[in-house]
């Protein structure tokens, strides 16, 4: 199971004074993967201004498009938009760990999770209390 880590953080000070909460429930109960925001800039990401701080891994959560209610899409910013990133990834990895038994796919796929997140893509000055183990990697076919 996935989870966003929450959107309670205020990085930015933006109205007074930047603040860093930590994960909140259900992501911060056990055996669920805490999912945090970061945002695309030029070169790399950086952390979600809202996004909560000690996620496990961390997915693109700013400007994300999606479905609009009643139709067309509209460009949404949370961890849950970075949650639906990270449940389609396991999704793709659980495919691809099929024939494992099914006491165990869910171990593997976490395990798949966590063994290839990318921490090498973030900017300088991030700290890894703020997206956890790295940017979460969908496998190669």
């Amino acid at each position: 199971m996935v989870a966003a880590s929450g959107n309670e953080s205020n990085r930015d000070g933006d109205p007074a004074p930047a603040y860093e909460v930590a994960v909140s429930m259900p992501a911060a109960a056990q055996d669920v993967v805490a999912v945090g925001a970061v945002r695309k800039n030029a070169k790399d990401f950086s952390i979600a201004p809202f996004s909560n701080t000690f996620p496990q891994v961390s997915a693109p959560g700013v400007d994300i498009i999606s479905a609009k209610a009643g139709g067309g899409l509209v460009s949404f910013s949370g961890t849950s938009m970075a949650t639906s990133h990270t449940a389609g990834v396991a999704a793709l990895w659980w495919e691809k760990r099929m024939a494992i038994s099914a006491n165990r796919v869910a171990d593997v796929v976490r395990a798949e999770l966590f063994a290839t997140a990318r921490n090498n893509v973030f900017a300088a000055n991030s700290d890894p209390a703020d997206y956890g183990i790295g940017l979460i990697t969908a496998p190669v076919a």
